[in-house]
């Protein structure tokens, strides 16, 4: 009587294939939900730009000057949309794994530099509220800069996913030591930071001036920004810590979405408010004229 199990009754070339199946299976398991997920974010992001166009033609489309802030503006909008084209084409697309290799690292670096601009919005915001002090620009630059080396360097230990026969897509994987959470860290690092400075600027015009509507819509703005783009850098940051080998990237996209949004909606409700004072970046730190302008707002 034969007291072999039903795996050892199996050729190497049967269970190989066996193998093969449930790999292929669990790769097409993942993919297929790093798509569905990824296109809703992508919905998101549509649905919002279309939402706010009215708003961004009145406010940036008929302003004349062209200043930082609606540079980064436009910037942040559209190289946000680009990007999101690019990720689609990848994650739907048949892409081979030559062309996936050159190509999964250079998204990475449009995702950055698309982050680098809503820092940089977020940052001259907390400038002008501190009377474009000098010191603060150079801060906030270096800590912008020294972010986005490190989030580059994360990045580029990735490597390009090699997908079995017939599946479709270009996705990025850990490549090694996993340092892809590092990423997250500046961010977070860099939101927090610049809500602290906002906070404290915010609690000294209190003590100068009556709590009006503008500050109240500073504030707000200030906090929503803060803990919905915090939360997506800090679920990424945990998500790309567990230790898998096939922990694809697709979770990105959440704070690509969330980011982008808020950036230029804290842009555009700025110069909306307080118009030329905001866009040359001139007055708009002074106590003075802040309580001008939040008493303008306060009336209107």
């Amino acid at each position: 009587m034969s007291s072999s199990t039903p795996s050892a009754s199996l050729s190497p070339t049967v269970e190989e294939q066996l193998n093969l199946a449930l790999q292929r299976a669990a790769v097409e398991d993942i993919l297929s939900a790093s798509r569905i997920y990824i296109t809703a974010c992508f919905a998101i992001y549509s649905w919002d730009f279309i939402l706010t166009f009215p708003d961004e033609y009145k406010t940036m489309w008929k302003t004349e000057r062209w200043t930082p802030v609606r540079v980064a503006f436009f910037f942040n909008r559209y190289w946000g949309l680009l990007d999101y084209v690019m990720i689609m084409c990848l994650v739907w697309l048949k892409i081979d794994l030559k062309t996936c290799t050159k190509v999964h690292i250079l998204e990475p670096v449009i995702t950055t530099i698309l982050f680098l601009s809503c820092e940089f919005l977020l940052g001259a915001r907390v400038w002008a509220m501190w009377n474009r002090q000098r010191w603060i620009a150079c801060f906030f630059g270096a800590f912008a800069i020294c972010g986005f080396v490190v989030e580059i360097w994360s990045m580029a230990r990735n490597k390009a996913l090699a997908l079995p026969p017939g599946l479709r897509g270009c996705f990025s994987v850990r490549g090694g030591q996993n340092y892809i959470w590092v990423y997250w860290i500046p961010l977070l690092l860099y939101d927090t930071t610049a809500t602290i400075f906002v906070i404290i600027r915010l609690i000294t015009h209190w003590r100068q001036t009556p709590r009006t509507r503008l500050i109240s819509i500073f504030v707000r703005d200030g906090v929503i920004y803060f803990v919905i783009v915090t939360a997506c850098n800090l679920i990424n940051a945990i998500y790309m810590s567990i230790p898998t080998e096939l922990n694809p990237n697709f979770n990105a996209p959440l704070a690509l979405t969330f980011t982008t949004m808020m950036a230029s909606r804290i842009a555009a409700l700025a110069l909306t408010l307080m118009g030329d004072a905001v866009i040359s970046f001139q007055n708009f730190g002074a106590p003075t004229n802040l309580m001008l302008m939040s008493e303008g707002c306060s009336e209107s």
